[in-house]
């Protein structure tokens, strides 16, 4: 399986989709700002990458294991490729 995208720093200016967990509604936004927290600092779980990340439609968190899967205790999710099937 390929890298997620979300296992490092997100560019300025690069397409993010995301929602709202409990919610059926997708955003699109761009980033403006990207904050990373590793598995080392303290509340982010074994495996997961931590995103604290402004955007055009407002600041998001969430956390992104090395499988490519939301962490499922974050309050937003977003569009992965692991959670695409691609043909």
């Amino acid at each position: 399986m390929e890298k997620t995208l979300y296992s490092n720093w997100l560019e300025d200016n690069s397409l993010i989709i995301f929602r709202k967990k409990g919610t059926m509604r997708w955003y699109k936004a761009f980033v403006l700002d990207d904050r990373v927290y590793f598995p080392e600092t303290d509340r982010v779980n074994d495996g997961e990458v931590y995103h604290v990340t402004k955007t055009t439609k407002g600041s998001i968190d969430f956390g992104i294991y090395k499988n490519g899967l939301n962490c499922e205790v974050r309050p937003y999710e977003v569009l992965t490729s692991a959670m695409i099937e691609i043909e």
